[in-house]
């Protein structure tokens, strides 16, 4: 029986690289919008490249796969065939791949700043009002995003049903601006894109 190969191997056994690459290649997306999701030209820019090497990466394995086919080393083929038949999906299917890859991320950012978040919380005025946190992660040209810490959470509800103290207090936010709500994190944490 014949074990796959992690690398290099000259007789007609499987390679285990190209499959690790193509979940090297998912996880690295997970970590650039984790660890960049406060900068997002440079995780834009950061994905692209990424793409670029995924791309490179692909036919490599490609060219090898057919160069396999050719001296009849079939099961080589086969796993080598793999990274290209994941990568040009990926690639043709970007946008409907990238909004979870970005949730990933997104969530994952926000578990690692939650700490911080609350101890910010904590050191904010007591106030018989319900305490509103804005924490602006980033943006593009006339938009932002980041998280709304709302103890009301009545930035969930449709506008219609806010209390006009809500509408007093984010007034002097950019909630004021618009904004649409991309995910509940719990514990009164939200996702939103603002319009301004």
């Amino acid at each position: 029986m014949r074990y796959p190969s992690l690398w290099y191997q000259e007789d007609d056994g499987y390679v285990l690289w190209p499959v690790l690459t193509a979940l090297g290649l998912a996880s690295v997306a997970v970590l650039i919008t984790a660890s960049l999701a406060e900068l997002s030209l440079l995780c834009l820019l950061s994905l692209i490249g990424l793409m670029y090497a995924a791309a490179l990466t692909a036919a490599m394995a490609g060219i090898m796969a057919a160069h396999a086919i050719g001296r009849r080393r079939w099961r080589r083929a086969l796993s080598l065939i793999l990274l290209p038949l994941i990568v040009v999906p990926a690639l043709k299917w970007r946008e409907e791949l990238a909004r979870p890859i970005f949730v990933t991320g997104e969530v994952l950012h926000f578990l690692a700043l939650r700490p911080v978040y609350l101890r910010r919380i904590q050191a904010m005025p007591d106030t018989s009002a319900p305490k509103l946190a804005l924490f602006i992660w980033g943006g593009w040209l006339a938009t932002s995003y980041g998280i709304v810490y709302d103890e009301s959470d009545e930035v969930a509800l449709p506008a219609e049903r806010r209390s006009n103290a809500w509408t007093s207090r984010t007034d002097q936010t950019l909630l004021s601006c618009g904004y649409s709500l991309d995910a509940d994190f719990g514990g009164h944490f939200y996702f939103v894109n603002l319009s301004c």
